[in-house]
């Protein structure tokens, strides 16, 4: 299916595809479960709400709920990095 998306990348282009989305894919494994051990019941739970939260809490609230749900988090970040790259490689058609 990836390769039917990336038909006008070259092969350079589809090897880094490929690295970007696995390295990316890694470090939405990894991230997570490194801030679990660093977040506060106050921050995972947010009983005022996350907007409530800093920044830096939101932050690590959003990393703990990514390792709550790995494979359809994991799947968001594949396709944002994917089609980042994709309208990156191919800005020429779409910017003058």
């Amino acid at each position: 299916m990836l390769n039917n998306l990336t038909n006008n990348l070259t092969n350079n282009d589809n090897s880094r595809l490929y690295c970007l989305v696995i390295v990316a894919v890694a470090l939405n494994l990894v991230l997570p479960m490194i801030a679990k051990h660093f977040a506060s019941a106050h921050t995972v739970t947010a009983p005022d709400g996350i907007k409530k939260l800093s920044l830096w809490d939101q932050m690590v609230n959003m990393l703990v709920h990514h390792s709550e749900v790995p494979v359809s988090s994991s799947i968001l970040i594949a396709v944002v990095v994917a089609a980042s790259l994709m309208i990156c490689n191919n800005q020429n058609k779409f910017m003058p």
